[in-house]
């Protein structure tokens, strides 16, 4: 499985805020699972970009 960049997952949940559509049926449109789409989500929420970063991300 490809890792997404902290970059990415910021995009993806903005274009996912905008198109007013169910995490469940948005996720599928980029590869993802909705349960990754929500945490994200809930994370970017609370500590902005650097909620989405995780341990094995080098660029922090």
């Amino acid at each position: 499985m490809e890792m997404i960049s902290p970059k990415d997952k910021e995009k993806i949940i903005k274009e996912y805020e905008k198109s007013g559509v169910s995490a469940k049926n948005f996720a599928p449109t980029r590869n993802i699972s909705d349960v990754s789409l929500r945490n994200w989500t809930k994370a970017y929420k609370a500590n902005g970009i650097d909620g989405l970063y995780t341990k094995y991300d080098k660029d922090r």
